[in-house]
This record gives C-alpha cells, sequence and structure tokens, in this order.
C-alpha cells in the first residue's frame, strides 16, 4: 500500500465518525485544498479562520439532525474559503435535503478541480458519487409547440439556453415556475411542483397568444384661426394739474391734532408742577410725618411723575405733528383751477371777537 492510499484510508476513518460525514456520504478528503475563484459574481473577501468556525458550527447542526442549517453554515463557509473538502461535504448536505441536481453539479465541479489539483483520489470519489446519484435525478423537459421569434424561456427566473428546450434536464426536488416570453406575444407561466427522485416532468409550452394591436386614434387637427387685429386703445385721459387743495387740507388737520396733543402737554405739565408743590407742602422734610401724610405725600409725588410723563409725550407728539404740518402746507403745490383757487378761499375765515368783558380778539374758522 502506498503512502497516498494509506492517507486517503485514515481521513475516510475521521470523517466518517462525524454525523456530518455520514449525512453527506463524505468520503476521505485532505485538509488542504486548492484555492479557486468563487462563480462568477461580486468578488467576496477571504476569511478562512472564519471559514473554519462555520464548518465547525455546520458538524454541530448536523449531529442533532439539522441539515438545512448545516447547509446553510457550509455554503457560507465555502463562499468565505473555497476549499475542495468544504464543497464535496456542502454536496453531500445538498443530497441529503434533496437538492439532487445541484448536488450533481457540485460533485462534478470537485471532480474536475481534483484533477486539476493532481488529487486523484478525491476526484475518483467525486465522480462515484455522480454515478451513484444519477439514477436519483429528478428531471424537467421543456418541450415548445411552436416558438415564436425571439422567445425566451426561464427556470425560476434563470434563463434557460436553447440548446435545452426539449432536453431532460436534471433540477432539485421543490416547486419551480416556468415562464416564456416573446416580442408581441402574451406571456406564459406555469408551476411544476418536483417531489419525487428519478423522475421526468415534460412541460408542453402551448403557441404563445398575440398582444392586441395598438390603433392610435386618430384627432383631427383643426386650422389655426386667423388673429384678429387688436382695436386701438384709446390714450388715457390726461390727469389734471393737482391744485395742493387737499394736501394742505390735510395739513390743517394735522396741525389741529399737533396742537391740542402741545396743548394737552403744557396742561400736564401745570399739573406735574402743582402735584410736585402738593407733595412738598404736605411733608416737606419727610421728618416727624404722621402715616396720612405720607401716604398723602407719596400720592402727590406718583400723580406728579404720571403728569410729567403725559406731558412729555403731550409736548413730542405735538412738536412732530405741528412741524409736519407746516412742512406739508408750505409744500403743497400753488397753482390750482380759478374754481379751486375760489374754493381754497373760502376754507378759512379770520373775525373780531368781543367778549362780555370789553376785551378784543380774533377767531379763526374755516370748513373742510
Amino acid at each position: 500500500m502506498t503512502p497516498r492510499i494509506l492517507s486517503a484510508v485514515v481521513t475516510l476513518c475521521a470523517f466518517a465518525a462525524t454525523p456530518l460525514a455520514r449525512a453527506a456520504d463524505a468520503a476521505p478528503t485532505s485538509a488542504q485544498g486548492t484555492a479557486v475563484a468563487p462563480a462568477a459574481g461580486t468578488p467576496t473577501p477571504k476569511d478562512p479562520a472564519r471559514a473554519k468556525v462555520l464548518f465547525d458550527e455546520a458538524v454541530e447542526l448536523a449531529r442533532g439532525g439539522k441539515f438545512p442549517e448545516a447547509c446553510q453554515k457550509l455554503e457560507e463557509s465555502q463562499r468565505l474559503h473555497d476549499g475542495l473538502g468544504t464543497a464535496f461535504h456542502l454536496a453531500g448536505c445538498w443530497q441529503k435535503i434533496g437538492r439532487t441536481a445541484s448536488a450533481y453539479a457540485l460533485f462534478a465541479t470537485v471532480a474536475t478541480r481534483a484533477d486539476e489539483a493532481s488529487q486523484a483520489e478525491r476526484a475518483a470519489l467525486a465522480r462515484e458519487r455522480m454515478q451513484a446519484l444519477g439514477p436519483k435525478l429528478s428531471r424537467l423537459r421543456i418541450d415548445l409547440t411552436e416558438p415564436a421569434p425571439q422567445t425566451q424561456v426561464y427556470r425560476d427566473d434563470v434563463l434557460v439556453p436553447e440548446s435545452d428546450w426539449g432536453k431532460p434536464i436534471p433540477v432539485d426536488r421543490g416547486s419551480h415556475e416556468l415562464r416564456v416570453t416573446a416580442e408581441g406575444k402574451k406571456p406564459w407561466k406555469n408551476q411544476v411542483d418536483v417531489n419525487e427522485p428519478s423522475m421526468t416532468i415534460a412541460v408542453a409550452v402551448p403557441a404563445l397568444a398575440s398582444e392586441p394591436s395598438k390603433v392610435a386614434a386618430v384627432v383631427p387637427v383643426a386650422k389655426p384661426k386667423a388673429k384678429a387685429k387688436p382695436e386701438p386703445k384709446p390714450e388715457p385721459a390726461a390727469e389734471p394739474p393737482s391744485s395742493g387743495s387737499g394736501a394742505r387740507t390735510r395739513a390743517v388737520v394735522l396741525g389741529g391734532v399737533g396742537a391740542a396733543a402741545l396743548a394737552f402737554g403744557i396742561f400736564e405739565s401745570a399739573q406735574y408742577a402743582d402735584k410736585n408743590k402738593e407733595a412738598e407742602s404736605i411733608c416737606p422734610s419727610g421728618v416727624n410725618c404722621t402715616e396720612q401724610e405720607i401716604a398723602a405725600h407719596q400720592a402727590a409725588v406718583d400723580d406728579a411723575k404720571q403728569a410729567r410723563t403725559w406731558a412729555f409725550i403731550g409736548v413730542g407728539v405735538g412738536g412732530a405733528a405741528v412741524a409736519v404740518a407746516t412742512y406739508l402746507f408750505f409744500s403743497a403745490p400753488h397753482g390750482s383751477p380759478p374754481s379751486d383757487q375760489k374754493r381754497s378761499a373760502r376754507l378759512f375765515n379770520v373775525e373780531p371777537v368781543f367778549d362780555g368783558r370789553g376785551k378784543f380778539g380774533a377767531a379763526l374758522s374755516g370748513r373742510f
């Protein structure tokens, strides 16, 4: 017995001792596998240490009879580290859960890679597993009655090449969706259940029905109407020159308000002075005063402060109003039509006034 054969026998005994190896019908594999790039797709990072942990977890799940979970762990381990040993056991795990077609294809891949890596024992064992699994495969044949131009056939959203039409192709057990499309045809769908091993199911695809033709509606186009010439717009009438009487009227009104505010401010100033003197007369020094005197003194002081505040407001507002009114009155235009001049002449009247005590004065009157 050569050393290589002896090593294979020892390895076989070691894997046969674990439920995972028995579940996968495993055989001698070495701990060293040739790293090969994964299948076409996005490259995944290599993590051999994590792959080893996942492989060990798969062994524990298999010991508990949880083969679907064990297969998931092996798939992830294979993704992180593409080892021949892991691939071989993953194929066996798939076989255990009924994914016979996937297991058959993976055994074929392992055999090819083992030949490339000069691992003759592993290649031979993978081919033996393939041959044993071949009669148990379930197959699906898709027959197209009248394939239309540009027909495409999909099995589980995977495009089936035209070379596989009409041929029994191995498939995993379970439910499979078939879909056929063609340009200008209605799509066809069907659901096929593959539940038994060593069975071949033939599916006849009928001629696809044509899509209803789309006829575009003809909409008559109305001829554009001739644009009517726009009528000439009448020229706006010239506005009469402003006489300025309105501005002067507003100035007089504002001046009257300002004068009233000034008068109020002067009155409050006088109140302030009176209340201040009253407070000083009640308790001048603040010493030896009764409570009533102190209270009266404080009340007079508060009244004086309030009067002073109103005096400031009245004088300030009144002064500003008088100043603005004076500006508006003298800045208003003086040119006015004869009728406006006559009317403005009658706005104000000055008349002499005599009171009963013989005093003479003047009274200013007007209308607005």
